[in-house]
């Protein structure tokens, strides 16, 4: 009798590994750190002085948040991932954009990721002086992992890096990159922690009078 091969168990990813980041402004295009190997996931912050920012066209959207204070301080932004397929170099949005800043992350592991679940997010948009104090809890489930916090203000934003914590999570490092016009006008400012388990994630942020500020946190799992 002939018996079927048994087929190869699939690699599920286990280790997850930050390639790097890139940032721009003025622009609708980010490119990424390295052209993409197939299973790679990249991030992108797009934050713009307009309610409603586009997300880059084949990214996946996490989540987005704008308000609107008059054209001058309008602000939104936007989070998105890639599962990239191979080849890729760049994230380019579409639609209309005022003052863009992007913030680029992309991520490799051990085996290529295959689905993407948003485990937890929360958003915040407003003027004055917001605060948001939120919890992101992880499912339990061994899978690698990235909190994310994004915030675009159409002013001058300070972020004392003291008033961002992740707190809990198995491994991986605070990354903080920052993308600002230097005319004081427009500002984006993106946090990264990835680690290779889950694990609950506490996302502390304290942002001073911004004018209007919109932010996002998030907490992304891979699979």
């Amino acid at each position: 009798m002939f018996l079927m091969p048994t087929p190869a168990p699939y690699l599920q990813p286990s280790t997850i590994t930050l390639v790097g980041s890139s940032e721009s402004f003025d622009s609708n295009t980010v490119a990424f750190p390295e052209t993409a190997e197939a299973g790679d996931v990249i991030i992108v912050m797009y934050g713009n002085r307009k309610s409603n920012p586009p997300i880059p066209t084949d990214f996946t959207l996490i989540a987005d948040i704008g308000s609107t204070n008059g054209i001058s301080t309008d602000t939104g932004t936007s989070v998105s991932y890639l599962i990239a397929e191979g080849g890729e170099t760049q994230a380019a949005g579409t639609g209309t954009s005022l003052g863009p800043c992007l913030i680029c992350a992309q991520y490799r592991f051990n085996a290529p990721v295959k689905t993407v679940t948003i485990a937890s997010s929360s958003e915040y948009s407003g003027s004055g002086n917001p605060s948001n104090d939120t919890t992101l809890t992880a499912s339990g489930n061994t899978k690698p992992n990235v909190a994310l916090l994004s915030v675009y203000s159409a002013s001058t934003l300070t972020v004392d890096t003291t008033h961002v914590n992740f707190n809990g999570a198995t491994g991986g490092t605070v990354e903080r990159d920052v993308v600002n016009t230097g005319d004081g006008d427009r500002t984006t400012l993106g946090y990264f922690l990835e680690a290779d388990t889950g694990a609950g994630s506490d996302v502390v942020v304290s942002v001073g009078d911004t004018g209007v500020t919109a932010t996002i946190n998030a907490l992304l799992e891979f699979s």
